[in-house]
């Protein structure tokens, strides 16, 4: 009997190891795309519930104004997952909630700011936002800041691999219609 217990045991130790590899793998992939811009490829790992409320297309109309505004360059960069939960399952779907960070950089073409005011605005107007520990800016123009999110990752019978779903509050309305509300009581959300 101590034999079958141990050997459950390393089974499901080997399991628990298995899926936080998967679900970190998944990570460092949809982060990798993130930072390449190659926002198309980078929503293939979006929960598709969600991409399906928008259409892709809406998603990708997002970024690419996120990333072509005239005047603005924005860069992310140095994902980090900082904490990975333990899996729970509800009925057959597994999920994750994850902590994770990254830097994003702003860099403004301030060259037609005469009056020199448009930096310190922006610097503020941008600590407001995001905190003031949260935001620097050495040159000016050139405002990082440091972001920090939460996400679910989910594993459904329904489609291939995990899939991520950013958590914010504010959203909580549309998520609420992806992850049930029992997922997000465990996880105190």
């Amino acid at each position: 009997m101590k034999i079958i217990t141990i050997l459950g045991l390393i089974f499901s130790t080997f399991c628990l190891f298995s899926q936080e590899s998967e679900v970190k793998s998944t990570l460092t992939d949809y982060f990798g795309l993130l930072e390449k811009k190659e926002i198309s490829e980078a929503l293939d790992y979006v929960h598709p519930d969600l991409i399906n409320m928008l259409g892709k297309a809406t998603f990708e109309e997002q970024y690419k104004q996120l990333f072509n505004s005239p005047g603005i360059e924005v860069d992310m960069a140095d994902f980090s997952i900082d904490t990975l939960s333990q899996v729970y399952q509800h009925d057959d779907v597994k999920y994750v909630l994850v902590d994770y960070s990254f830097l994003m950089t702003f860099k403004v073409d301030i060259s037609n700011d005469e009056s020199g005011l448009l930096p310190g605005i922006l610097l503020s107007s941008y600590q407001t936002r995001f905190g003031k520990e949260n935001v620097s800016s050495e040159v000016p123009g050139t405002y990082i800041i440091q972001i920090q999110r939460e996400m679910f990752a989910v594993e459904n019978p329904s489609f291939d691999g995990w899939k991520i779903i950013d958590f914010e509050e504010g959203m909580r309305v549309l998520i609420v219609g992806i992850i049930p509300e029992q997922v997000l009581k465990h996880f105190n959300r």
